[in-house]
């Protein structure tokens, strides 16, 4: 026999709980937890920082338990995150190359694998670098300069040993090349940064930072290093 309007809510009310005050209490409390994991997810969205202060995250994941990216780690010479932005100054003169973990690459006049930097001249004619300096610090324009009549032919190049051993010759800075990461700047004799690499991160033993091409502002890892020549 079919169920008329009224019977039917009265057979629905009839297996209906009315909500208790521990129903409410229940769902409050619900409501409060969600709530509360909402305002985490948009917090650390803002968490991240910089030195120049609070930077927006593109996502919140969490990635302690991920295994290590690719980047993790020391270098092989070929991870990006191991080039220096494009540098900049007058152009007159670039740093073309650089080793800054020389184990077997090149040797100087003393048998020693010392650090070292490639200067190129792009101009055509000889460019004379009395006066000049050469620096691993900012702060300290004058670290290392230039013996007087130091010379680059047009188009040449001309290799320093940074091995903070000046004894040894005109062409051996004052100081080594941080493997680990630093500033190098070349300046004229007015103190005008002619060209710079800021903050390298980590390198890799025997393998050259170089510009792609002579003087171009991309840097590439280089296992073919070619000092005192043009980057092919």
């Amino acid at each position: 026999m079919a169920l008329t309007h009224a019977a039917r809510e009265q057979a629905i009310l009839a297996h209906v709980r009315p909500f208790s005050c521990y129903d409410v209490s229940r769902l409050q409390r619900t409501c409060d937890a969600k709530v509360t994991k909402m305002r985490v997810l948009v917090s650390l969205a803002f968490v991240a920082c910089s030195n120049d202060g609070p930077t927006i995250r593109s996502d919140a994941t969490d990635t302690t338990n991920e295994p290590p990216g690719p980047t993790d780690g020391p270098p092989d010479g070929t991870d990006t995150d191991t080039l220096p932005p494009p540098g900049g100054g007058t152009g007159d003169a670039w740093i073309n190359e650089f080793m800054a973990s020389n184990t077997l690459t090149l040797q100087d006049e003393g048998g020693a694998f010392p650090d070292w930097v490639e200067i190129h001249n792009p101009g055509a004619e000889a460019l004379d670098l009395t006066g000049w300096t050469f620096t691993d610090d900012a702060a300290l324009i004058a670290k290392w300069a230039f013996a007087a009549g130091t010379e680059i032919p047009a188009g040449g190049y001309l290799v320093l040993f940074c091995d903070a051993d000046v004894d040894q010759g005109p062409l051996h800075t004052s100081f080594q090349l941080n493997a680990g990461g630093e500033d190098l700047l070349l300046l004229d004799p007015a103190g005008n940064v002619v060209d710079q690499i800021l903050a390298y991160a980590e390198q890799a033993s025997d393998v050259s930072l170089s510009r792609m091409p002579d003087g171009g502002s991309d840097w590439l890892p280089d296992p073919t290093p070619t000092p005192g020549a043009s980057n092919l």
